[in-house]
């Protein structure tokens, strides 16, 4: 858990990451996994984990020496980027720390012209949160897979920024 005085870090995610990630990937969309029959696609995979940091922005967030979450951000280019996940494990949920992080990656993208992302029908927690930070709902997108929720859809989010 989180100690009051304790300093997030966002670091690049490196090969030697990869186990770590898993893991925090892993718990932080366990309950996902309950509500709608599955994660999303390659969270639990470390081969995955590898392959986003070669080819998008991986940073992971750190507190102390324990890997408490990620974030993968993808260059669509004329400054637009896709927010493709930003997780953080369950205990330190509720803390502040997914808001540093959109805070941080505006930062260190200072190009951004928008700012896109998708997330669950039923994840209201984060409806409330993207929104808080200036993100508007712009289309939903039903997502059919076997043995999943039949009525699974994302919804699309986006962030002008000026």
């Amino acid at each position: 858990m989180m100690k009051p005085n304790s300093s997030m870090k966002f670091d690049k995610a490196e090969p030697d990451d990869v186990d770590e990630l898993v893991v925090a990937h892993a718990e932080s969309f366990s309950e996902a996994e309950q509500m709608y029959g599955e994660g999303p696609p390659g969270y639990k995979n470390a081969q995955w984990h590898h392959e986003m940091i070669n080819i998008h922005s991986y940073i992971k967030i750190g507190d102390a020496d324990e890997v408490v979450g990620g974030i993968i951000i993808h260059d669509k280019g004329n400054g637009e980027y896709f927010l493709d996940t930003l997780y953080v494990r369950p205990s330190y949920q509720g803390q502040g720390i997914g808001r540093k992080a959109v805070n941080y990656i505006e930062k260190v993208f200072p190009d951004a012209k928008k700012w896109s992302l998708v997330t669950p029908y039923r994840d209201f927690r984060n409806h409330r949160f993207y929104e808080s930070l200036g993100y508007v709902k712009v289309g939903e997108l039903p997502i059919k897979s076997e043995g999943m929720d039949p009525n699974f859809t994302l919804f699309q989010y986006e962030k002008e920024v000026e």
